[in-house]
């Protein structure tokens, strides 16, 4: 039947190689992702699968799944998830990646549910995510996908940066070349020189991407008022600077609303350098 669900891989008691399935956590165009138990250890993770034809026909689909397998199995951080296994299962003709299973849900669902975030809340967040991502840094990773729906709120307060699928990894022997001008990521988070050429990103631009999140956490909207992707791609690529985030919320502190500026400079050789310069100022607005 066209057009018809399609069915999953996994039902609820299947094991696959030592892992009993709990439940499908989520399914997309290439696979699927599965909270499971370890029938030995008696522990939940999470099972990334790619579909058979995927796994068969789409290199760059696998080529992605390895690369975040490495990164997650070389960088460890309280808030980056932990990757176990990978590997390709003869019978089931699929790749698989095992990681953390990671309880909570994701920025978007928050800021939905409340609106805003409260300052204080953001600046944790932010602090947690700019933490992980100077911890990938050092192995020559770029994210290129922050967004809010890739980081996860834990029950604990702790926020988790997700999906590595798409990552720059300079150090890790990355056999994906990017395409000069394919502008990964998504498109109200990516800077100025991503869209223009997204082989050619350094930390700058997850700067700029979590300074966007930043923005809209603390005033429950998107910098950019663009209707549709060409729209808001014509205000990144504009001169015009990010707006401030206390024209949207004016209750916003002032140098919260500053350092979310200094993170969107759009001209990126003004914009905050690194990560740890990102968390030098916000170590700042902590203070007493």
């Amino acid at each position: 039947m066209i057009g018809a669900p399609r069915e999953d891989m996994f039902q609820p008691g299947d094991v696959f190689r030592g892992y009993q399935v709990v439940r499908i956590i989520g399914k997309g165009a290439v696979g699927e992702v599965y909270q499971v138990r370890h029938e030995e250890l008696d522990t939940l993770f999470a099972l990334k699968v790619l579909y058979p034809e995927v796994s068969a026909g789409d290199a760059e689909s696998v080529k992605r799944l390895y690369r975040e397998a490495k990164i997650g199995a070389k960088v460890r951080h309280p808030s980056l998830v932990t990757v176990h296994d990978c590997g390709y299962d003869l019978d089931m003709r699929l790749n698989y990646m095992v990681m953390d299973y990671v309880p909570g849900s994701n920025l978007r669902v928050a800021i939905g549910h409340t609106g805003r975030i409260a300052v204080d809340r953001a600046v944790r967040i932010v602090t947690q995510i700019a933490d992980a991502m100077a911890a990938l840094r050092g192995f020559g990773v770029v994210h290129r996908d922050i967004k809010p729906e890739n980081v996860i709120l834990q029950p604990d307060g702790t926020a988790k940066l997700v999906d590595l699928g798409i990552a720059k990894a300079v150090h890790l022997e990355d056999s994906l070349v990017t395409l000069a001008g394919a502008a990964f990521g998504s498109p109200i988070y990516i800077s100025p020189e991503q869209v223009v050429d997204a082989s050619d990103v350094d930390a700058r631009a997850d700067i700029y991407s979590l300074g966007i999140v930043f923005f809209e956490m603390v005033t429950g909207r998107c910098p950019y008022a663009g209707r549709n992707i060409a729209q808001v791609l014509r205000e990144i690529m504009s001169e015009d600077p990010v707006p401030d985030a206390r024209d949207v919320c004016p209750d916003v502190p002032a140098e919260v609303a500053v350092l979310i500026r200094r993170m969107c400079v759009k001209d990126r050789a003004r914009r905050l350098q690194d990560f740890n310069a990102v968390l030098a100022e916000l170590g700042k607005l902590a203070a007493p």
